[in-house]
């Protein structure tokens, strides 16, 4: 008897653990160089422009501080235009105030998920509103032709500042008291290197605008991915997630081949089938099969302009045990910028 019961306890111990396994997910690519045409014009060397920066910050407070520290390439920002401040036909106003609204939260403890460094670390959120403002000179006429905005004023940004904060290297504190001493001695540093950074990348974002606005774009080869379940040692049926790899490819061809609405078409089908999964209780769901939703759903929105579905998916798909899932998520996080900003440029007034 004893030996029955023990047979059977392993008989169903081999069955949890057969249920239990993981969905082998992978992950199909193309790569593609798309042209984008320039939204507005294609400038040329006979065009002239200037920038009209700003004359301070929260934690700068000159304009030749600001130049060296953030604008110091305004003569070289991917356009075929001169820069020429005396006699231009453009001008580009850029409008940003500097960090808003900072809040150091109280410390964390911080524990890396595979082992890594252990200790204590500091969050701070902020504001950085900024805006770009294109503006069109003829004689004496001048005529504001497009607004952009680059990061919104309700837009939250978070810094964490830890032990190698100013070198990038990540190295948290191993103490409270540690961190809260450098903390309070070095306040309007750290305030003030993330002001630069953030700056630096609001103005990064400015020449990506205006080479979208006045030049022709070529993205080079950029990865487009998308994911399935692997053929192998399948413990599920997996047909119908297996016809949508094969129609997520053909809306890619689609899209590439220059009929977007087609494509658009495909891709709402494909997103409101992979909801309706990615939302239902099947056995077969497990976190890597959802992982794999939400990685497709990401791309599927970016390509239908739904961009807030589209972050939300990429955030909540952690990939952790997909292989190179990783890798994956970097390209698709470089697409998503890429195709927000476009975007939002091309819907600008």
């Amino acid at each position: 008897m004893k030996k029955n019961t023990a047979s059977l306890l392993m008989l169903l111990f081999s069955i949890t653990a057969f249920a239990q396994k993981s969905v082998r997910v992978g992950f199909n690519s193309i790569n593609k160089s798309i042209i984008f045409p320039a939204i507005l014009k294609q400038l040329t060397n006979d065009d002239r422009y200037m920038f009209n920066i700003p004359s301070h910050l929260t934690y700068y407070y000159s304009s030749n501080e600001i130049i060296n520290a953030i604008f110091s390439t305004t003569n070289a920002i991917g356009i075929k235009a001169k820069y020429n401040d005396a006699k231009p036909d453009y001008v580009f106003d850029v409008q940003m105030n500097g960090i808003e609204n900072i809040t150091a939260a109280p410390n964390r403890w911080h524990r890396d998920n595979y082992d890594g460094p252990k200790g204590f670390v500091k969050d701070i959120t902020y504001n950085f509103p900024c805006s770009l403002i294109v503006k069109s000179i003829v004689g004496k006429e001048i005529k504001e032709i497009k607004k952009i905005e680059i990061f919104n004023k309700d837009a939250i940004f978070t810094a964490t500042y830890e032990a190698g904060f100013y070198t990038g290297v990540f190295a948290p504190f191993a103490a409270q008291g540690s961190l809260d001493s450098s903390f309070t001695l070095n306040r309007n540093n750290i305030y003030k290197t993330i002001e630069t950074r953030i700056a630096r990348s609001a103005y990064g974002q400015i020449c990506q605008a205006l080479i979208y606005l006045f030049n022709e774009y070529n993205t080079s080869k950029m990865t487009y991915s998308y994911a399935g379940v692997k053929e192998k040692k399948r413990n599920f049926d997996f047909g119908d997630i297996d016809t949508a790899t094969v129609h997520f490819k053909n809306a890619l061809d689609l899209y590439f081949d220059g009929k977007q609405p087609e494509a658009k078409q495909l891709f709402t089908t494909l997103a409101d089938g992979y909801e309706k999964l990615l939302n239902s209780k099947e056995p077969r769901v497990d976190n890597n099969v959802k992982d794999m939703l939400r990685f497709n759903l990401s791309c599927s929105n970016m390509f239908l302009g739904n961009f807030t579905k589209a972050w939300d998916y990429f955030n909540t798909a952690k990939m952790y045990d997909i292989g190179p899932g990783d890798y994956y998520k970097r390209e698709l996080r470089g697409l998503l910028g890429l195709y927000q900003l476009r975007n939002a440029i091309e819907n600008s007034k």
